[in-house]
């Protein structure tokens, strides 16, 4: 019998610019985001890609139930990462774009709540934003998931 008390750990995919990496420090959010308890794995292909790139980001996209989009004027240019949302997109995950600029954002994505990342701030106070919304993220899923278990 499945306890209705437990919840399913999430997945979240990161979508970035690989330029971008140190600048909104990437490895310390996935790492960060592993420690909450809601959250089974947080993928970042410079650290977990062991195939095919493209092959990877099918695979991991499709695994996980969150994506943060981190928008900037060098992920406007990345096709990868235009690629990567619009599949998530297509899939119907949620979507979360951080951003310092709503012009760095994907028009598409304007819609969808986000959070600002404040480069005047520290890298603890901008995880915290995103943390806070990951986790309301995280109780909309679970809400679905067990009105479909009813």
């Amino acid at each position: 019998m499945i306890n209705r008390q437990q919840k399913t750990r999430i997945n979240i995919f990161i979508s970035y610019a690989t330029v971008d990496r140190d600048k909104y420090h990437i490895p310390k959010i996935k790492y960060y985001l592993e420690l909450l308890p809601e959250v089974n794995k947080a993928f970042i292909w410079e650290t977990d890609v062991k195939e095919d790139i493209f092959l990877y980001m099918e695979r991991k996209i499709n695994e996980s139930q969150i994506m943060l989009v981190f928008c900037s004027p060098n992920y406007l240019k990345s096709e990868s990462c235009m690629n990567e949302w619009s599949v998530a997109a297509r899939l119907k995950k949620q979507l979360i774009p951080i951003y310092v600029s709503e012009k760095d954002c994907p028009s598409l994505l304007l819609n969808k709540r986000g959070v600002i990342y404040d480069f005047f701030k520290n890298a603890t106070d901008n995880f915290a934003k995103i943390s806070e919304e990951v986790k309301r993220r995280i109780k909309l899923i679970q809400e679905l998931q067990s009105r479909d278990n009813d």
